[in-house]
């Protein structure tokens, strides 16, 4: 039989793309997918978007499908450990080994030793500056010149065998151009950009400490130690301090945002998020033990952290191989007030806000935030609230108060004004009830949904209390009650819909094969006066404003029966769905368009709490991983990162037959420290 010949080209964007479908936060290699060693050392992002990896053993690239390691010529097994990786402003790939340096060759297929017979023994760190590549080593400071490759040497002490001749890393001085700061075993260097002018900082006491990293934020330099936990620099003062304990002596990586956080990687808790201004840990990721820990690590060892420009992450462990996040625009947001609340990871089940305040339930408590005047405040068992888990909330636009519905705690009253949480003095007998909504009705009157019928209450007096005995309320919990523009009140219970028509509520004004007998939990009128149902589960109907038409719409691609979460419409007429399998719209022709992971959705669970649209037009939607804020204007913004395709192999009959790797540079490179940090030059 004839053998027949395959032929594949593989055809990547060299950017990690999203799976649309996978809600998961991390995703990994190790030796099974290609990557020459389970240690990673460092981790370096180019400006094509490939990633290098230094693993103990080699170097490796990953282009987003397949690894590709590139062997080190010359040295012996136990010297291949590669330490730092950089690209210089030429587009050329650089790393530094136990060894010495090497750099990729112009087709991008092998790595060349570079001044061997100078630089024979350990590179810990590189940092590119212009046309010079700084080369910190365990004898002193390096100075290449990548055009004319002349190199220089700077020697800290004359004394060839002190400790102040090892370089861990390198910093450029943000305050004094052409400066650098080197980390060194004695202490921090200050160095002019010809290492003709050294000033040691020397450590306290005079101890000797080891550096795997430092960052700089105004006037502080972060040190990353390999005993001390992180230890600070002020360049103002001259001094040193100890900076806040984080479960671990072993810093091997920090990573700066720009904005006031931190990123700090350990070895043994995981990676930290720091808030530089309060000088606190705002978030920790780490091994975990909870199989719903979405953000969870394979190991709390970590060797290597990057968090590129595109907001991955990139995580290196000993004996673990790498973790990365999947690509994700900033189109979903997770939001965050400065330093006074991150609600990553809060499963967020009501909201008020007016202006720049916020009044945020969860399951956890009740938080506010002012980002205005910078003032917040948390409310939670058993100090506060009876019960913590948050269900409704509802402001009232003549005082400027929020009425709080709790699970098992009835109504609170927030005054904004003093930031003070009270009883609803009206409501004493539900004090320990179950609140699923509060509203107002097209005259002012606040109705409330329990789990013992509605009551009503109009200026802080009660004026009605239905329930099925006394009325036509269908039996159950009442989860649901919307006024639409006739000034119906639509009220969803456990057992069917029923109708408040102004007089008195009835469940018998129905055409037959409605699906008010359903469990309906979301009722929404939009623009088109369209009256939206959505069940406790499965697919959504829409009906006309006389229920005289209906018909059913399926707002979920991957599932006939998603749970139920919310409904509401856009400034640009999109209906929007959030359910518990994930978020969807439909656009103006029609079609049901989902966000996933990609578009920044931490969580494919959206929760029941009442969507809001803010004065800029902006959707603010509960999650189980956040309060999510979507800016719709960009949402027929071109996705992705931009980075032009390029063919990374050809693979026949199984077997690669591309001979060079086209690698060249595009765009402006970008400089890697020793652990993984990524700026724009």
């Amino acid at each position: 039989m004839r053998l027949k010949r395959f032929i594949f080209i593989i055809l990547t964007i060299i950017s990690i793309l999203a799976n649309p479908l996978s809600a998961q936060q991390f995703r990994g290699l190790t030796v099974d997918d290609g990557l020459s060693d389970l240690v990673v050392n460092t981790i370096y992002k180019d400006s094509a978007g490939y990633v290098w990896l230094g693993t103990g053993a080699s170097l490796d690239r990953f282009d987003g499908m397949r690894v590709k390691r590139y062997g080190i010529p010359g040295t012996a097994i136990h010297q291949q450990r590669v330490n730092a990786i950089t690209e210089t402003a030429d587009g050329r790939l650089w790393i530094g080994n136990n060894e010495g340096i090497f750099s990729l060759s112009d087709d991008g297929s092998a790595l060349n030793r570079v001044a061997s017979d100078r630089i024979m023994f350990r590179v810990n760190s590189l940092y590119p500056s212009g046309d010079t590549l700084y080369i910190g080593t365990e004898r002193g400071l390096f100075l290449l010149n990548t055009r004319n490759n002349r190199l220089g040497h700077v020697v800290p002490s004359r004394d060839v065998m002190s400790r102040l001749n090892i370089v861990y890393a390198i910093e450029e001085d943000p305050a004094e151009k052409g400066s650098l700061w080197l980390a060194t075993p004695a202490g921090l260097l200050h160095s002019d950009a010809a290492g003709q002018r050294l000033e040691l900082e020397r450590f306290p006491d005079r101890e000797e400490i080891p550096v795997n990293d430092i960052a700089i934020e105004n006037n502080i330099i972060y040190i990353a130690t390999a005993s001390k936990g992180i230890m600070t620099f002020d360049t103002d003062t001259h001094e040193y301090s100890r900076y806040i304990d984080l479960g671990s002596s072993v810093i091997t990586a920090l990573a700066p945002t720009g904005n006031g956080l931190l990123y700090a990687a350990t070895d043994g808790s995981g990676i930290h998020l720091i808030s530089t201004r309060r000088r606190k840990v705002v978030s920790t990721i780490d091994r975990g033990t909870s199989d719903k820990n979405e953000r969870k690590l394979r190991s709390n060892s970590v060797y290597s952290l990057l968090v590129d420009p595109a907001g991955q992450m990139w995580v290196g462990y000993y004996q673990g191989g790498i973790d990365y996040t999947l690509f994700q625009r900033d189109l979903v947001e997770t939001y965050k007030a400065d330093d006074l609340l991150n609600t990553s990871g809060m499963t967020v089940r009501a909201l008020g806000m007016h202006g720049s305040e916020k009044l945020i339930g969860t399951r956890e408590g009740l938080y506010y935030v002012d980002s205005s005047r910078g003032a917040s405040a948390r409310f939670t068992t058993p100090d506060d609230m009876r019960a913590s888990m948050v269900f409704t909330i509802m402001r009232d636009a003549a005082d400027g108060r929020y009425y709080v519905g709790t699970y098992g705690g009835g109504i609170y009253i927030f005054n904004p004004a003093n930031m003070s949480l009270i009883d609803f003095a009206a409501a004493k007998e539900l004090s320990n009830s179950n609140i699923f909504v509060i509203t107002t009705d097209n005259e002012g009157t606040m109705w409330v949904g329990t789990s013992s019928g509605i009551y009503c209450y109009r200026n802080g007096v009660e004026t009605a209390h239905y329930t099925d005995s006394n009325s036509r309320l269908l039996r159950g919990n009442v989860y649901e009650i919307y006024f639409d523009s006739a000034g119906r009140g639509w009220i969803c219970t456990e057992t069917g819909v029923c109708v408040y028509n102004g007089s008195e509520i009835r469940d018998d004004s129905f055409p037959n094969g409605f699906i008010n007998h359903d469990k309906i939990r979301e009722v929404y009128e939009d623009s088109n006066h369209n009256l939206w149902f959505m069940p406790d589960r499965g697919a959504v109907t829409r009906a006309n404003m006389e229920l005289t038409e209906w018909q059913t719409v399926t707002v979920d691609p991957k599932s006939n029966t998603p749970g139920a979460g919310f409904i509401i419409e856009d400034n640009d007429n999109h209906v929007w769905f959030g359910t518990s399998d994930g978020l969807s719209y439909i656009d103006k022709d029609g079609i049901l368009r989902p966000l996933t992971y990609a578009d920044g959705v931490p969580s494919p669970i959206f929760t029941l709490m009442n969507p809001m649209m803010d004065e800029n037009g902006d959707l603010w939607l509960g999650n189980s991983d956040g309060l999510l804020r979507i800016d719709t204007s960009r949402l027929d913004e071109e996705t992705g990162p931009k980075h032009r395709p390029v063919v990374t192999d050809v693979i026949v009959n199984g077997k690669s037959v591309m001979a060079v790797d086209p690698r060249r540079a595009t765009a402006r490179p970008r400089r890697r420290t020793r652990r993984g940090r990524e700026t724009d030059r």
